[in-house]
């Protein structure tokens, strides 16, 4: 694992994060709204794909199907994807 503090990165007054509930605990994480495309045969799709991206240890146990309220709003995780850096991306919907 990585050995660096990520707080500052963390940081909800001086860092990227915003705050979050996963499991009924507080925890903060960056969220991304990454930009996705497909061409599909007769139209192409554009849209963005919510993601929380998070200290892995703030999520430990984290599975397909959990909730977590993101900035006061409800997603569902429908990807799990940690890093081994001690980072963890959340692939969210809204739930």
């Amino acid at each position: 694992m990585f050995a660096e503090d990520l707080t500052s990165m963390f940081d909800e007054t001086y860092g990227f994060a915003v705050p979050a509930v996963y499991n009924t605990m507080a925890i903060s994480v960056i969220y991304d709204e990454e930009y996705y495309a497909a061409n599909g045969q007769e139209v192409d799709i554009e849209s963005t794909k919510p993601a929380a991206i998070c200290r892995s240890v703030d999520v430990q146990g984290v599975k397909i199907g959990d909730s977590i309220t993101v900035d006061l709003a409800p997603y569902t995780v429908i990807n799990v994807k940690p890093d081994g850096t001690g980072i963890t991306v959340l692939a969210l919907e809204d739930a």
